[in-house]
């Protein structure tokens, strides 16, 4: 649409400020501009800047009022029904040739904040800030929209659930020693301080299809491991620190393929079974991965013919495994309700 603006632009400063602009303006012209329309976006022997301005809104506006404002931000469309001549041109010469100001078409883009509130009635915490804006924009012209994340307050903390969730493929075998030498320590470390604290366990791999898991012989996938799996649910919280010690201790290391793990799949499980995981809604919820790898992200289910995208559902069996890990895609949005902390890396493996 068009909109009506006030504009003053006779004065020989604005023209400067306009001829400068256009002048800048068609030094970042797009290539496709330019091979679209090579000797339109060229300024003609002895034309200066503002005439060079002058001729596009002319000769590439002049069908219409919304051709005219998408040509270029400086050109303006007279609506006044007796002027004549061109009726698309920069603002200053349409004036100048005698169409009324309030008849020049040549609205800008503008930000109005609507919503910014600090703190609001109902006391939650805001993580965006402004809330709420709107954007009034010119025709094929685009603009920027800055907002802040806001962090959230810290958590009055009186129980923590940590679940964790560890991966158990082949490089992983010295990683899980270590684990299981230094359980006690792990335990009076994390419970140090809290009296409400929970421990659950749950293990990885990767999914059981080609390219990412050996199908030939899912029950070894490597030398001596156990078979093959996407996600195992193993130890539900609890608070007592000897059931869990005992539940990690009886893991075994499976393997796969490739370098990547499905380790959005387990935590997808992980976070939405929280019938069977045991999460408390009163306490912090908090998953700590252990890994040396990367994950396999959303797509990567097509290479073994998995297309279906994700549900977001609880899909653990009567084992503790994900039934459909098969069946569903990876979508990156799984991601969207969790929180992510940050990797620590050993000298010998990634992150």
């Amino acid at each position: 649409t068009c909109a009506q603006i006030k504009s003053d632009t006779k004065s020989p400063v604005a023209k400067a400020s306009i001829s400068l602009l256009i002048e800048a303006t068609v030094k970042t012209l797009s290539v496709r501009q330019k091979r679209d329309a090579p000797s339109v976006w060229s300024p003609m022997p002895g034309e200066d800047m503002e005439q060079f301005g002058s001729r596009l809104c002319q000769q590439l506006g002049a069908g219409n009022c919304s051709e005219c404002l998408q040509t270029a931000f400086w050109c303006g469309w007279c609506s006044e029904q007796e002027f004549s001549g061109s009726r698309c041109d920069m603002v200053h010469r349409l004036t100048d040739r005698g169409c009324p100001t309030e008849d020049v078409m040549s609205p800008r883009s503008q930000t109005l904040i609507t919503r910014n509130e600090p703190d609001p009635p109902d006391k939650k915490h805001i993580f965006f800030a402004p809330q709420e804006a709107i954007l009034r924009m010119r025709p094929g012209r685009s603009m920027p929209l800055y907002f802040e994340v806001l962090p959230p307050p810290p958590p009055s903390v009186k129980a923590i659930d940590l679940y964790i969730l560890m991966d158990m493929s082949k490089s992983m075998a010295d990683d899980l020693f270590l684990l299981w030498d230094s359980l006690d320590k792990l335990v009076q470390t994390v419970i140090y301080g809290h009296k409400h604290v929970r421990l659950g366990f749950g293990t990885f791999v990767d999914k059981t299809v080609l390219p990412f898991t050996n199908t030939h012989n899912l029950d070894e996938p490597c030398k001596g491991c156990a078979p093959a799996f996407s996600f195992r649910h193993v130890q539900a919280l609890t608070d007592d620190f000897s059931q869990f010690s005992n539940s990690v201790t009886e893991q075994e290391i499976s393997g796969n393929i490739d370098a990547a793990e499905g380790l959005l799949d387990a935590l997808m499980q992980a976070t939405v079974c929280e019938d069977q995981i045991g999460w408390r809604h009163d306490a912090a919820r908090v998953i700590l991965v252990l890994t040396d790898a990367p994950f396999h992200w959303a797509g990567d289910g097509r290479l073994g013919g998995i297309v279906q995208p994700n549900d977001g559902l609880c899909h653990m069996d009567e084992n503790g495994e994900d039934a459909e890990s098969t069946k569903q895609e990876l979508i990156f949005s799984i991601l969207s309700g969790l929180s992510y902390c940050g990797s620590v890396e050993r000298q010998d493996a990634g992150p």
